[in-house]
């Protein structure tokens, strides 16, 4: 079942309880660097789970001070990313190089500073960070409230529409033994998604219950499908262009605690073989 909240989802995947889940891609890549930020006791290998599929693709876009008039301008300045999402900052690195500009783990002159939403905001209103990739509840707060503008949208960060935000993971040691189940699996999570873009009637369920929790739950009374847009991009394939570019991109900059090949962490054969 997916979680989308750190109390159980992330706790439950580094003891291996999971044998498939949902996870964002953040989420996977920072479990790849072997540097949590949060239930350090519980970490094991980061290659203990694949990513074999995907559910949607979506990102958050690039927010900043309306003096900012391009990402040129963003040379010898900070950007801030909310929680450790290398993903998201191997996808700014690609958009800086259409600039000559590249991430100072990349060599280049733009620092990034990853925390916490509230220490991000923090540091983005006390002028400390120049831009920020904000989540979607964020960055209306930060349009609406604070007349920040949007400076590059997700999808124009080099990928299209093509950047998976909600991946398939399943245990390594499962996807060895009972690689019928897993094919079935990734079959399945195909067939779904097909069935979904038919029709729209799953959207309109997904979005009145996401919008029920949050305002139960979370006291936001934001619409989800404004919130979040990205819920309507399915697609039953992790994109293997952008997660090798997350890959070389985290090599090249020393992020992986223990190193890995690509073939660890992803596999694309499952979604190779799938009945179309």
């Amino acid at each position: 079942l997916l979680d989308g909240g750190h109390s159980k989802i992330l706790p439950n995947l580094y003891v291996g309880y999971y044998d498939f889940a949902w996870v964002p891609l953040n989420v996977m890549t920072e479990y790849w660097s072997g540097n949590e930020s949060m239930n350090q006791e519980l970490w094991r290998d980061g290659n203990d789970y694949k990513i074999i599929a995907a559910a949607y693709d979506g990102g958050v876009s690039l927010i900043a001070s309306p003096s900012v008039g391009s990402i040129g301008e963003l040379a010898n300045s900070k950007v801030g990313i909310m929680n450790p999402s290398f993903n998201q900052e191997a996808m700014l690195n690609k958009k800086l190089g259409t600039v000559g500009l590249s991430t100072e783990s990349a060599g280049g002159s733009v620092g990034i500073e990853m925390g916490t939403p509230g220490t991000v905001m923090n540091d983005l209103m006390a002028g400390k960070l120049k831009a920020v990739i904000a989540w979607a509840s964020y960055e209306v707060t930060l349009r609406d409230k604070f007349h920040y503008k949007e400076l590059v949208p997700w999808n124009d960060m080099g990928y299209g529409n093509k950047v998976p935000y909600m991946v398939l993971v399943v245990r390594k040691d499962i996807a060895a033994k009972h690689p019928d189940i897993v094919q079935a699996v990734v079959q399945a999570n195909y067939d779904a998604t097909q069935q979904a873009k038919r029709g729209t009637e799953y959207q309109a369920d997904i979005f009145a219950r996401t919008d029920d929790f949050k305002t139960r739950f979370m006291g936001m009374t934001i619409k989800s499908n404004e919130l979040n847009p990205a819920l309507t991009n399915l697609d039953a394939q992790a994109s293997p262009v952008f997660l090798k570019d997350v890959y070389d991109y985290m090599v090249k900059c020393a992020y992986f605690v223990k190193p890995y090949t690509l073939n660890e962490l992803v596999d694309q054969s499952f979604y190779d073989k799938v009945k179309k």
